[in-house]
């Protein structure tokens, strides 16, 4: 009798702990995915952002296109946008002046991150304003950082971060 308690026990052990090991490694995943999203928006972006340098892209305003150039390579498209050219990228977009051939605005498209604004507050603390573009429907946080300006654009019913734009405030 001893063995078939033994046995019932042993049973019950083994399959209440099935499935735990599943548990645990979502867990670390969905922590590991935390320290990532973390890591990429970080209060780096704003101490940078003072120096006139969009800190994921390492890039300062003012770079010249010869100095884009050597850092990213060729765009892989080229457009005009509003009086300027825009040199695009896989997922990052740059104003130039034509005149002076300088970056003058920097745009990355963040939205594979799965950034939400919560994370958005949470690395870089309350925007200084937030307003509703009516045009595109994206709802824009900006931090202004004395001569430059950081913002976000977000899809407005999910909170999803889309955009982060860098440029110099004018």
């Amino acid at each position: 009798m001893s063995k078939f308690r033994f046995f019932v026990v042993f049973s019950l052990l083994f399959l209440s702990a099935c499935g735990q090991g599943e548990i645990h490694a979502q867990q670390r995943e969905e922590r590991d995915l935390m320290i990532e999203k973390q890591a990429f928006l970080s209060f780096s972006w704003i101490e940078q952002g003072f120096y006139g340098i969009f800190e994921p892209l390492k890039l300062k305003i003012g770079t010249t296109s010869n100095e884009l150039i050597k850092q990213f390579g060729d765009p892989e498209n080229v457009d005009v946008y509003e009086g300027g050219i825009a040199w695009i990228y896989d997922d990052s977009t740059f104003l130039i002046n034509s005149e002076t051939k300088k970056v003058v605005a920097s745009a990355l498209n963040i939205k594979k991150k799965q950034l939400t604004t919560d994370h958005l507050k949470k690395a870089l603390g309350t925007p200084d304003l937030t307003e509703l573009d009516e045009m595109d429907g994206y709802l824009i946080y900006y931090y202004y950082l004395d001569d430059y300006e950081l913002s976000f654009e977000t899809d407005e019913e999910s909170g999803s971060l889309i955009y982060a734009w860098f440029k110099q405030r004018e």
